[in-house]
């Protein structure tokens, strides 16, 4: 991945994460600076405007969570899906074991504060994903130990599984 090396004097960036806009600090490099509201490196934004991510809910803005657990966070990503007609109510609770079923595998906790949820179910229709952020962080039980600040929760039908991997690998690839 190539980042430029200084950020622009007084350069304004608007950050997917909280939404806000500010200007950086002309001394950092692109690869170091930070959204003055929240702290995310804008390097991560600006790799995800270069994806297709047509996939995410409101066009991969970042849904703000509260929760207390990963359990409770993936909880409320699928409230939000139902809200967003995305998921009926019915179904919302099978959806939920099969995440669940999926974390006991191995966590989806990828490491670098990300995790990327992710299962095939019956009752969905197409892929279908919401990106979110947690301000304090979740322990997801990541692969580095690292507390999770961004989680991918991605949703396919059984018959689009390799729909739902190179959406996987896309995100992994911009993140690293």
């Amino acid at each position: 991945m190539q980042i430029s090396s200084k950020v622009s004097k007084d350069e304004t960036h608007w950050c997917r994460v909280c939404g806000q806009s500010g200007v950086t600090e002309p001394s950092q490099t692109a690869e170091e600076a930070l959204c003055s509201y929240c702290g995310n490196l804008l390097w991560f934004t600006t790799q995800l405007e270069k994806l297709e991510l047509d996939f995410l809910l409101d066009e991969g803005s970042f849904f703000q969570l509260e929760s207390k657990t990963k359990q409770a966070a993936i909880e409320d990503l699928i409230q939000i899906m139902v809200e967003q007609q995305v998921l009926n109510q019915e179904n919302a609770q099978d959806v939920l074991a099969s995440l669940q079923k999926r974390e006991e595998y191995g966590s989806t906790g990828i490491g670098r504060g990300i995790a990327i949820p992710h299962t095939a179910h019956a009752s969905v229709t197409q892929l279908t994903g919401i990106a979110a952020y947690h301000e304090q962080g979740l322990d997801f039980e990541s692969l580095d130990g690292r507390q999770v600040h961004k989680i991918f929760l991605l949703l396919a039908p059984p018959n689009q599984v390799d729909a739902k991997l190179r959406a996987m690998s896309a995100l992994v690839k911009a993140l690293k």
